[in-house]
Parts: structure tokens; C-alpha cells; sequence
């Protein structure tokens, strides 16, 4: 009988969480087209909509800027949990927040504005992803630091991408050629090198059996 009761609880609480992820697509889903709605209203408006062969990399820096913006706040909320790895985790943020100021910069200098839609966007992906490790394990728990510090790794890895491929891009186009793509590079891997230090060291505690 207590077998019965407890698997019943377990499928009602999985039940819950379903609906409650469910819910959040739903919310992203409309989310992301009242954004793009109101994006194209102002771009109209302004007279900042990016020209057509500038497009693609319009969305593409778009896209990455939102991934900082994830990637700082998945950070400020570690640093709130993980006081006894907060200084490395903070000197984490404080980079990529100097690394997301460049990449405004760079879109400043090609007249690129910054998608609503997409900011938007990037943070209900990023509430939904943190809930999703929140029903893995309780915020402070080893397991959420460890998929935290995975997400922030491949985030890193992520960024370094990008600045491979636009200094790859600006040997062809002169207008792309105004960031020191080599600095922001070696930026990228040595951040990397932080990041995943951390997450080896939590995969020990999180994954190690007992």
C-alpha cells in the first residue's frame, strides 16, 4: 500500500512539472512573437533596420549577445548559491561582461540593433533551462552547480566561435576588420580553461558514486 501511495505522489508530481515546462514553451512560443512584432514596429519607425545583405549577421551577433546575457545571469545566480567558489565565479562574469561590451561595440559600429525579440527570448530559454535543473536537483545542490557550470562551459565555447568566425569573415569584408579578433580569442579559451577547472571539480562531487 505505501509502494502504491508513493509511486501515485511521484507520477503527480512528475505530472506537475510537465504541465509547468509545457506552460513555459507556451509563454516562449507567444513571448517570441509579440517581440518580434513590436521589434519590426520600431525598427520601422526608427529607420534601424539592418540592410538586407546584413541580415544574417544581424541575427547571428543578435543571437550571441543573448547568450552573455544568459550566460551573466546564470552566473550572478551561482554566485548567490556557491559562496565558497564565488570569487572565481565572479571574475567569470566580470569577463564576459567585458566580453559582451566589445561585442555591443562591434554591432554599434555596423549600425546592428539589439533584438528585443531575441533578449527576450534568450531569457525565457534561460528561466526554462533553470527550472529544468532545478527539478534535476535543488538550487545549491552539486548536481545544478555541475549542469550550471556545463551550460556556462559550452556557452564559452560558444563565444570563442564566434570570434574565430568573424575574424575569419573580416579577412573578406573590411567593415568587420575593427576588433582584435586574436585577443578575444585567446579571452575565450583562457575562460574556458577557468570554466571547465570548476565544472571537473563539481563533476567529482555531483557524479562520483557512493
Amino acid at each position: 500500500m505505501t509502494n502504491s501511495i508513493n509511486t501515485d505522489v511521484v507520477g503527480a508530481e512528475l505530472q506537475n512539472e510537465n504541465r509547468i515546462v509545457k506552460r513555459l514553451w507556451q509563454m516562449l512560443g507567444a513571448s517570441l512573437f509579440l517581440g518580434f512584432v513590436i521589434q519590426r514596429l520600431l525598427a520601422a519607425g526608427s529607420g534601424r533596420i539592418s540592410k538586407p545583405d546584413r541580415r544574417h549577421l544581424a541575427v547571428y551577433l543578435n543571437d550571441h549577445l543573448a547568450g552573455s546575457m544568459a550566460g551573466i545571469e546564470l552566473l550572478m545566480t551561482l554566485e548567490r548559491t556557491h559562496v565558497e567558489i564565488e570569487p572565481a565565479l565572479a571574475a567569470l562574469r566580470v569577463d564576459i561582461e567585458q566580453d559582451q561590451t566589445e561585442l555591443k561595440a562591434l554591432m554599434d559600429r555596423l549600425n546592428i540593433a539589439e533584438s528585443g525579440v531575441r533578449n527576450i527570448g534568450g531569457w525565457l530559454l534561460e528561466k526554462t533551462k533553470q527550472l529544468k535543473m532545478r527539478i534535476d536537483d535543488r538550487p545549491g545542490g552539486v548536481l545544478h552547480l555541475f549542469e550550471s557550470l556545463e551550460a556556462l562551459s559550452l556557452g564559452i565555447e560558444g563565444k570563442l566561435a564566434l570570434w574565430r568566425t568573424l575574424k575569419a569573415v573580416a579577412d573578406l569584408s573590411p567593415d568587420l576588420a575593427c576588433s582584435d579578433y586574436q585577443r578575444l580569442m585567446n579571452r575565450a579559451i583562457e575562460q574556458r580553461s577557468r570554466a571547465e577547472a570548476l565544472r571537473l571539480q563539481s563533476a567529482i562531487t555531483a557524479l562520483r558514486p557512493t
